[in-house]
């Protein structure tokens, strides 16, 4: 899997934004609109899992930067319970805890400090829709 590089998405909260997902390289790169930039990159000498989309779900083998900050974060092992493929990300910067929880195989909740604040639905071809 190469590069893949999304047109510009428009979320009628944050505006147009985006998304740059390089599985060979294990990078992720979410930019633009009312957000901060956003990073996740994989350790170069990382066995890499391909069905994974960054390559490893291992907390020791990735880091997030937010706006070139790097900030905690904790993907969890991803196994039978769809509550497993959780993954948390720790702000000592902003003071905040962010948690991606899927609900279905279609639908994953964000949560800020145990609010809700959005609900991402994936149409299986690509796409995800947020409501927030």
């Amino acid at each position: 899997m190469g590069s893949v590089v999304h047109t510009p998405v428009t979320d009628p909260l944050f505006g147009e934004m985006e998304i740059q997902l390089d599985h060979a390289g294990g990078t992720l790169r979410v930019s633009g609109g009312g957000l901060p930039t956003v990073e996740i990159r994989r350790s170069p000498d990382t066995e890499v899992a391909t069905h994974v989309p960054i390559g490893t779900r291992d907390p020791g083998r990735l880091t997030l930067l937010v706006d070139g900050v790097e900030e905690t974060l904790r993907p969890a092992k991803g196994f039978l319970s769809r509550r497993s493929y959780r993954v948390e990300a720790v702000s000592a910067t902003r003071e905040r805890r962010y948690v991606l929880v899927p609900d279905s195989t279609d639908t994953s909740r964000l949560l800020r400090d145990k609010r809700r604040l959005g609900v991402f639905t994936s149409t299986g071809d690509g796409n995800v829709s947020v409501v927030w």
